[in-house]
């Protein structure tokens, strides 16, 4: 046995930046005391449990805090608290029970456990020994209220000297030596991934001409920030500017959109700074660096006042002239010079908007881009088959994802592919084959890799279609796209997609698809060839003649398949219309067609599945798109049989939905296979979705 640490956190600053790690599976026990009221009895003192640890409401209490190797995808080299405790650390696996004489908790230990914890070896004192048990009204001494927080002195060290060095580099950014910055500043990530360092990285990769790596940088800087922009869109004016140093964040992740240019480049760079300049109005000052030259306008705007003070101090006491305080002159004059400098940005940005094209040059050779030296990265095969496909999957199982290069050329590959294909393309249902149709993934990569489990790999005798929305809310979704594009170049006749309605920008920049690419790869060229694809992707499918599968829903009541095939879909969806039906709308009990709530497409009644039918001389329409009435079985037929919902995402937002997929032999009769959700397996480095606000900030 070894009794662990606690960490105290202030919550009114945040934990000092510090991250709160969520363990990749549940804890046996919750630092819960042994009493009989142990959750009234903790409660008592304000603590809740939040993301796999326990985390304090505000009043100082603290939590423990496990450190793991499979921890937010990092290795235990990249932990906040990392070398200056590699001795302290140590596996340990077993049951936490608290130890109501010291305060602390005791943890039985077994064997193979990925956890580690700071060890305090010692036994107790004799005055800790005399403390008297743990009772919701005698709080231990180690849990009493205090504005100070007890930490342990090798993770303060290990905050000490990031500090230190973080300093340093910014001392060295400055003289113009920005190879030395940057790896002082990779020092300081390696010991505390905090944003502040993430974003000092993004300047010195740019100053370096890497204007892929200062991107990932300024994404994670705004990625980590999420604890205080959550906070500062729920406290009180009062307490904002306690929470307002994300701002800077925004600022230089918009020079490093700037940096890559094209319009998107460009758009997001706005969006940045508008955010940065807003804010800091509505704040009255800015908490980031200072503009550039401060430090003599600084003197001047001294020299200034103190003569006003001068001429102040010789008024009469009848005559009411009243003097800004210093600081607050200070910092308003800071403030605009700031607001100047993003100005000028802003106005070089939008300028530089004229002429730029979106889309991506596929006739590069991906092959001859540059190679960086980003480890943990996969390459694609040099032959694609099952085997190698197989091979690139379970690398991708182990955390690893494509090099950027090769994404790109997966991407070009595919689009040879699909610019041959129809927009409606027929598969014939002969005896003795299978066609499953796959509903919506959203990014849920482990549940893919099980829905492949029950299909198996696609062959003459065995189709898969899948049915749009592979992207977005999940926290996978470059993975998922990855996945069934390999499957697409590797089997292009048994292999087919329909694009659903995430399969576009205006949805992708909403629901953080756009900020996990960038997250990964850094580069805008990377989201717009992807884009490129989207648009490619076949707006339905027709199986043995006589079954529609599309995402939404039916495009009209008398439109023939003729006319769909007419369709231009190399482009953004549009806003209505029979290509925004086929993506948006949904089945409902009306008649005819009625608004939809979703804002685009509509609802349609049977009258219009019926007309559709009978106009094209099909039996049924296999859709997708909502989860709503599949949560029971993972499917819901409407309209008396004539259309079904297949919905193939378990567990979707964490609604407990049962999910399934249909499977179809030459009879055209659909049966289904019903499945719950999938844990993530031990080895896996779990990931959360980016959060919300990267750009959709609002306050």
């Amino acid at each position: 046995k070894a009794t662990v640490s606690v960490l105290y956190w202030d919550e009114r600053t945040g934990g000092g930046g510090r991250e709160m790690f969520k363990p990749p599976s549940p804890l046996t026990s919750y630092l819960s005391p042994e009493s009989p009221n142990a959750n009234e009895s903790f409660s008592d003192y304000g603590a809740s449990t939040f993301g796999g640890v326990s985390k304090g409401n505000g009043n100082g209490i603290a939590a423990l805090k496990l450190l793991s190797k499979d921890d937010l995808g990092m290795s235990l080299g990249e932990l906040p608290m990392a070398d200056s405790m590699a001795s302290e650390l140590g596996p340990l696996n077993g049951t936490f029970k608290s130890d109501c004489t010291t305060g602390g908790y005791e943890y039985s230990t077994d064997e193979g456990s990925p956890y580690t914890a700071v060890s305090r070896p010692d036994s107790p004192s004799d005055e800790q020994q005399q403390q008297p048990p743990f009772s919701p009204r005698l709080k231990p001494k180690s849990f009493r209220v205090s504005k100070w927080r007890r930490v342990s002195r090798a993770a303060m060290k290990v905050s000490t000297e990031a500090s230190q060095l973080w300093k340093e580099a910014t001392d060295l950014h400055q003289e113009g030596h920005y190879f030395r910055a940057n790896v002082m500043l990779t020092k300081c990530i390696d010991m505390q991934p905090l944003p502040e360092y993430h974003s000092s990285r993004s300047m010195t990769w740019l100053a370096l001409n890497n204007t892929v790596a200062a991107l990932k940088d300024a994404m994670q800087a705004v990625e980590r920030s999420r604890l205080s922009i959550e906070k500062y869109l729920t406290k009180g004016n009062v307490n904002k500017q306690d929470h307002a140093a994300f701002l800077e964040h925004y600022y230089r992740r918009g020079i490093c959109f700037s940096a890559q240019g094209g319009t998107m480049g460009s758009q997001l760079a706005l969006h940045d700074f508008k955010v940065a300049s807003t804010q800091s109005i509505k704040l009255g000052l800015w908490k980031g660096d200072d503009p550039e030259g401060w430090d003599d306008i600084k003197d001047s705007i001294i020299e200034e006042y103190e003569e006003e003070a001068r001429q102040y101090a010789e008024l009469s006491d009848e005559e009411e002239y009243e003097l800004e305080e210093l600081d607050v002159m200070l910092e308003r004059r800071r403030l605009g010079l700031v607001l100047d400098s993003i100005t000028e940005k802003k106005a070089d940005v939008a300028e530089s908007m004229v002429g730029n094209a979106d889309d991506f040059d596929f006739s590069l050779n991906w092959k001859s881009l540059p190679m960086n030296h980003t480890t943990r990265n996969i390459l694609l095969p040099k032959i694609f088959t099952p085997d190698s496909v197989a091979r690139v999957i379970t690398e991708m199982e182990l955390g690893n994802k494509l090099h950027r290069n090769d994404f790109i050329g997966l991407l070009t590959l595919a689009r040879e592919i699909l610019l041959k294909t129809a927009n409606i393309p027929n598969i014939p249902v002969p005896e003795g084959t299978t066609v499953h149709v796959v509903g919506d993934i959203h990014g849920q990569f482990h549940d893919l890799l099980h829905i492949l489990q029950l299909t198996g790999f696609p062959s003459n005798e065995n189709v898969i279609i899948f049915n749009g929305d592979f992207v977005d809310r999940g926290a996978y979704g470059v993975e998922c796209i990855t996945i069934l594009l390999l499957l697409k170049v590797t089997f292009p006749e048994y292999f087919h997609v329909v694009r659903g309605n995430h399969e576009d920008h205006a949805v992708n920049e909403q629901y953080h698809f756009l900020a996990e690419v960038l997250l990964k790869y850094g580069s805008c060229d990377v989201y717009h060839a992807v884009q490129g694809v989207f648009k490619l992707f076949p707006l339905a499918h027709v199986v043995g003649g006589k079954i529609f599968v599309v995402h939404g829903g039916v495009p009209g009541g008398n439109v023939t398949l003729a006319e769909l095939e007419e369709i231009n879909r190399n482009k953004d969806v549009p806003d209505s219309g029979y290509f925004c039906n086929m993506l948006w709308s949904d089945p409902a009990d009306v008649e005819e067609e009625q608004a939809s709530s979703r804002g685009r497409g509509v609802l349609f009644g049977k009258d219009v599945t019926q007309s559709f039918l009978n106009t094209n001389d099909l039996s049924i329409v296999i859709r997708s798109h909502d989860v709503t009435n599949c949560v029971e079985n993972g499917y819901h037929w409407d309209h008396d049989g004539l259309i079904v919902t297949v919905f193939s995402a378990p567990n979707y937002g964490s609604c407990g939905n049962k999910a399934s997929i249909a499977v179809i032999d030459h009879t055209l009769v659909p049966q289904f296979k019903e499945f719950g959700s999938t844990d993530a397996p031990s080895s896996f480095m779990p990931k959360a979705a980016p959060h919300p606000y990267h750009f959709n900030f609002s306050a």
